[in-house]
């Protein structure tokens, strides 16, 4: 009878061990995913910033934005409704890109310095004279 018992006692503390792992399991598996799924998104929030920049298109949302859904299409793996929000000022142009899934949302944000290096070179150039 004893050891009845004892394999009893056995199982039901198997049972709640394995429980424990696989939510630790799954804890793991949705992090990895919210990280992977963040680094995508900040990567393709700081690439749309840099076009903005370079194409001088930061007024022209239409094709920065249709740039930033080819860069995005795809590639998240948890989170979905990838969205993103431009602005200009003087001195940069700025990338808000979230996406979310259920109640949980990221947000990466991005910006890049607006140069116009054609008057940088004329200010050495006069200083040179």
């Amino acid at each position: 009878m004893r050891s009845r018992q004892v394999r009893a006692v056995i199982t039901v503390e198997a049972a709640v061990v394995m429980g424990v792992v696989l939510l630790g399991l799954s804890l793991l598996l949705r992090m990895s995913l919210y990280l992977h799924d963040k680094a995508v998104l900040s990567g393709v929030a700081f690439e749309s910033a840099q076009a903005a920049r370079e194409r001088d298109r930061a007024e022209e949302g239409g094709e920065i934005s249709e740039y930033f859904y080819s860069r995005i299409g795809g590639k998240l793996l948890y989170f979905s409704r990838p969205s993103f929000t431009l602005s200009q000022n003087e001195k940069k142009v700025t990338v808000i890109a979230q996406a979310e899934t259920g109640r949980t949302r990221i947000l990466a944000t991005a910006s890049a310095p607006l140069t116009i290096p054609e008057e940088k070179i004329r200010e050495c150039r006069k200083g040179e004279e």
